[in-house]
């Protein structure tokens, strides 16, 4: 299959190189620039990585004999380890390697897990936050992809989609209602407790409000809503 690389230059989108190294079709990509780092997985079962400025493939894995055996994600980490992580969901696992291929763990995650997003916390390290099929939100660290928090939406269904807020610091997830998605649930992916846990809001049943009233630490407002309610 192929994989295109395009540059983006005062608002012009210039096709810069291709590759054919996929013999299926590709599932996943995973860009990290201050790596300069593409990532990529396939049904043919193969983990390919890019140095994108060099233009050149650099590594590819063949993840087990078995070819029914593939990746459906790859996350690329910056800290602490330069690292790459992949899920196999014949396997329910999670595989951890250095960027020069050297294996460094696996653990297992038995959920589906949906809308996969890389975030920083305060102290730059980088983790994974992700809903899954049972409803609840998990954030695991990198490389080891410890699971760091295993959070119950109390909504008995699946967390197909989350976002990161611009400024970093919330998760906003949407869940299927009886007729839209709303969001009911806000988590503070950047305040720390005791113990290394994240501080949750939520999930919340009323009217949209705005509290605009009261800085927060770590500055911003406090938005919540909209909300099912009158």
């Amino acid at each position: 299959d192929l994989l295109i690389f395009y540059k983006i230059e005062q608002r012009k989108i210039k096709k810069v190189i291709q590759f054919y190294n996929h013999f299926d079709e590709i599932i996943y990509i995973s860009i990290c620039d201050k790596l300069d780092i593409c990532g990529s997985v396939s049904y043919d079962g193969y983990v390919n990585i890019y140095v994108i400025e060099q233009r050149s493939l650099i590594r590819s894995i063949k993840i087990d004999n078995d070819n029914r055996i593939y990746a459906k994600f790859i996350f690329i980490s910056n800290c602490p380890l330069p690292s790459f992580s992949i899920f196999i969901p014949l396997l329910h696992k999670f595989k951890s390697f250095t960027i020069n291929g050297s294996f460094i763990c696996e653990c297992d995650e038995n959920d589906k897990i949906y809308s996969p997003k890389i975030f920083n916390t305060l102290n730059f390290d980088d983790y994974l936050i992700y809903g899954t099929d049972s409803g609840y939100i998990k954030i695991r660290k990198f490389p080891e992809m410890e699971l760091i928090q295993n959070i119950d939406c109390k909504i008995n269904k699946p967390i197909f989609t989350l976002e990161i807020s611009e400024n970093g610091r919330y998760c906003y997830v949407w869940c299927e209602g009886p007729k839209i998605g709303v969001p009911t649930l806000d988590v503070d992916i950047n305040a720390p407790k005791i113990g290394g846990g994240l501080d949750i809001h939520g999930p919340k049943i009323g009217v949209p409000s705005l509290d605009i009233n009261g800085p927060k630490i770590g500055g911003g407002l406090d938005i919540h809503g909209p909300k099912i309610g009158v």
